[in-house]
């Protein structure tokens, strides 16, 4: 348990510190009204994914555990190809 704990906050810590790196280049390429276009373009995606993906996330998780539960391998595989189909949708919806 610790080291899967540790090998996840490793993962987290390296993607915050790229993260920290990716900003203080663009900071310095772009400047202050750069970064200001930048952040407003990034708000208008996170915005986008949010509306578009409809709690499907959470719901895939929940139904995976449901089947899962019912230890069904056929029941399991038909929530996998239902939620692979409805992310595949939603994300063709929000790519027009």
């Amino acid at each position: 348990m610790i080291k899967a704990t540790s090998a996840i906050a490793g993962a987290k810590l390296v993607t915050i510190v790229i993260s920290i790196l990716r900003t203080k280049v663009m900071a310095l390429l772009l400047g202050p009204s750069g970064m200001g276009i930048v952040n407003l373009v990034a708000s208008s995606v996170d915005l986008t994914r949010v509306l578009f993906a409809c709690g499907l996330d959470g719901a895939t998780v929940r139904k995976v555990a449901e089947a899962s539960a019912e230890d069904d391998p056929a029941l399991l595989d038909q929530t996998y190809r239902i939620a692979a189909r409805t992310a595949l949708f939603i994300g063709a919806a929000a790519c027009v």
